[in-house]
């Protein structure tokens, strides 16, 4: 059984995945908050990919024992889904509003960079960790 504020973030990251996918960037690029958007994107799967981590740390890479992992897991999927389908949008190379297409390229830069810098750097740390965990038992 999920905890509310587990829920809630899964049916807000979803929410987010609809409007990702049935508007696609060239209708949100124009909505003022879209860089806002982007950054708390970004800044939830950064968030949810430190806790991924420290939870692995606690449990000394014992990924069977973390109980938070599975729904963090499918927040992060939500989200790296919807980056992917933001950034293979056509309109990022062929729009023909120039201004409105290289901000929104620079947000989309700004915003999500940090959060595939944490993916990586998450990912490597828990595998090393539960390598370790491995070879201990």
């Amino acid at each position: 059984i999920k905890d509310p504020e587990e829920s809630v973030l899964l049916n807000s990251l979803s929410i987010v995945s609809r409007l990702i996918t049935n508007f696609k960037i060239a209708t949100l690029a124009k909505i003022p908050n879209f860089p806002q958007l982007l950054n708390a994107i970004g800044e939830t799967g950064v968030a949810l990919l430190q806790a991924n981590v420290q939870e692995c740390e606690s449990v000394r890479g014992d990924i069977e024992s973390m109980i938070h992992r599975e729904w963090r897991e499918e927040a992060l999927s939500i989200i790296l889904e919807g980056c992917v389908l933001l950034s293979e949008d056509p309109w990022l190379l062929y729009s023909s509003d120039e201004k409105l297409q290289k901000t929104a390229q620079s947000a989309m830069v700004n915003a999500l960079c940090p959060l595939y810098r944490a993916f990586l750097q998450g990912r490597i740390k828990m595998a090393r960790l539960e390598e370790m965990y491995s070879i201990a038992e």
